[in-house]
């Protein structure tokens, strides 16, 4: 068994967690494990060679080699794992030291965040519309709060393409803020049991078969939630259990009286005058879902036509960026119906300390990209 404990060694990139008795400056390079790997398994295979049932089943006997090699290669696995790990540590230390004041600041940008947004649910709370409005905005802004650290968790680590993916969600989250923020104040309610929808769909879908084969527990718990979808759908119409339903009525009045059948992205994103930007919203689009455009702007290819995994330093200017202006149109939605609803200044001067400091964030991060040479940024063509 592998256990943990703090390295022990001279070494000062950070408060890794190895092996004991595991000496970092033994380490080979990658491929060398690779090799020794590769050695025991075609060795192994020469030898059940010989045996004329090896090649109608070799199961039973890569079972047995995996038994008889498993110190060997777990080891080896071991090993080689922490050589890829102290190669790719100068890559993240860039990414650390390129980053480091946006860092810091985006800290203190969401300590602001939670301190207002606690703000919005006391004392600046109001009564009447806007605090329905409320209601909805403070849970999307502190999850666009916790997601953009996670976003620049991932550029931190030099992942690039896993940020920009999550920059589509908090994309969606700025467009729904503005969307609530400029609606009637039923709209809120209506977003705010939107989750219940979902809930009953995903049990629905999970639970297929019936059922029979629960425990009551959960079984109590499926009729809670039956119960509750019930009373969302009586109250608000059977619209709810389509996607976007909650904002149904905003296109049923804009039509003429005529209902439209389902509501979509693109109509948010053209209600709140945001088609300018669509195109953000596609090329996030590419890394979350399965398509080959994601696949090949993901994956880097070497000089020997060889496909390449792993952390870079390059390519964060964009969801960077991306991510900081979406987080901040949140807060301003946020903010301003905050100042309405409680008749206070006190949030429009926050707004513009977060917009000070956001401004300062997308000078920091241009100048940061500005390091790329041209070599890096070829190597993210896509032709």
């Amino acid at each position: 068994m592998l256990r943990l404990f703090r390295r022990r060694s001279g070494r000062t990139t950070s408060e890794e967690q190895v092996d004991p008795g595991f000496s970092w400056e033994g380490l080979k390079p990658e491929d060398e494990y690779l090799a020794a790997v590769s050695h025991r398994i075609n060795t192994s295979i020469g030898r059940m060679r010989k045996n004329p049932l090896f090649a109608s089943n070799p199961v039973p006997y890569l079972e047995k080699y995996v038994v008889s090699q498993q110190t060997f290669l777990m080891d080896t696995v071991y090993s080689a794992g922490m050589a890829r790990r102290l190669a790719l540590e100068p890559v993240q230390r860039d990414q650390h030291r390129s980053l480091a004041h946006v860092q810091s600041l985006l800290m203190g940008y969401i300590t602001i965040g939670v301190h207002v947004n606690n703000q919005c649910v006391g004392p600046w709370h109001g009564t009447g519309a806007n605090r329905d409005r409320l209601n909805a905005l403070t849970q999307i802004h502190a999850r666009s709060l916790l997601i953009a650290e996670e976003i620049f968790c991932l550029l931190l680590g030099g992942f690039p393409s896993g940020a920009q993916a999550l920059c589509r969600t908090l994309y969606e989250l700025s467009i729904i803020a503005k969307v609530l923020g400029s609606s009637p104040a039923v709209i809120s309610r209506r977003y705010q049991q939107s989750h219940i929808v979902e809930l009953w769909r995903s049990l629905e879908d999970e639970h297929t078969h019936g059922l029979h084969h629960l425990e009551p527990e959960s079984v109590a718990i499926w009729n809670t939630a039956k119960k509750k979808f019930e009373a969302v759908i009586r109250r608000f119409g059977r619209e709810m259990t389509q996607p976007y339903g909650w904002a149904t009525p905003l296109f049923n009045a804009r039509e003429e009286g005529r209902r439209k059948r389902r509501v979509t992205f693109s109509d948010l994103d053209v209600l709140v005058g945001e088609t300018e930007r669509r195109w953000r919203y596609r090329n996030a689009s590419h890394y979350v879902h399965a398509a080959h455009l994601g696949t090949v702007k993901s994956v880097a290819l070497g000089d020997a036509g060889v496909l390449t995994v792993g952390p870079r330093s390059i390519g964060f200017a964009e969801p960077a960026t991306d991510c900081l202006w979406d987080l901040h149109e949140i807060e301003e939605v946020l903010l301003r119906t905050a100042n309405k609803a409680a008749g206070l200044p006190e949030p429009l001067y926050w707004l513009e300390v977060q917009t000070l400091s956001v401004t300062s964030m997308h000078l920091l991060v241009n100048e940061s990209a500005g390091t790329e040479t041209l070599d890096q940024l070829q190597n993210q063509r896509v032709f």
